[in-house]
């Protein structure tokens, strides 16, 4: 089913992708007011941030497969962005912050579709080695995310605002 939006333009691929990615971080602002007392600016800071980083991460990594393949910039933000549907899918599980873990579901989909997506393009090495990239972007895009979310400084910062 995720190979059938490589068929759709750049342009249609990315307005799924920045509607998806809205997902994730709408339901996180909803649940850390609701469920853990959250301040609203905090959540909002927080939903921002998460959104911002998803978006950047997947640009970064399709620029990346671009220039590690031969693969153009268009199919490579193509393959970027799909893969990333089912990740933000799975951000559904925001809505309620003791099952926030199961979120992280989606990747694996990800990885599963980027294997089989560049094992047509490349050899398997270069396909292991690009989600090894791409599960080392998540994982920083998630700390980042949290740090900049619960950085004290910035919390002094917004609550002056």
């Amino acid at each position: 089913m995720l190979t059938t939006f490589l068929n759709k333009p750049l342009s249609t691929v990315i307005k799924v992708g920045l509607i998806l990615a809205l997902i994730g971080p709408t339901l996180s602002f909803f649940s850390l007011i609701l469920q853990l007392n959250y301040p609203s600016y905090k959540a909002l800071f927080y939903a921002l941030t998460t959104y911002v980083l998803d978006i950047a991460v997947t640009f970064i990594f399709g620029v990346y497969l671009s220039r590690t393949s031969s693969l153009s910039l268009y199919k490579s933000l193509k393959i970027s962005f799909v893969a990333n549907y089912p990740v933000w899918i799975c951000d559904i599980f925001d809505i309620y912050q003791p099952l926030r873990i199961l979120s992280n579901i989606g990747i694996l989909f990800g990885i599963a579709f980027l294997f089989k997506k560049l094992s047509d393009y490349k050899d398997g090495k270069y396909a292991i080695f690009s989600i090894i990239i791409y599960i080392l972007l998540y994982i920083l895009d998630s700390i980042v995310s949290e740090l900049i979310a619960t950085n004290p400084i910035l919390k002094t910062l917004l609550q002056e605002i």
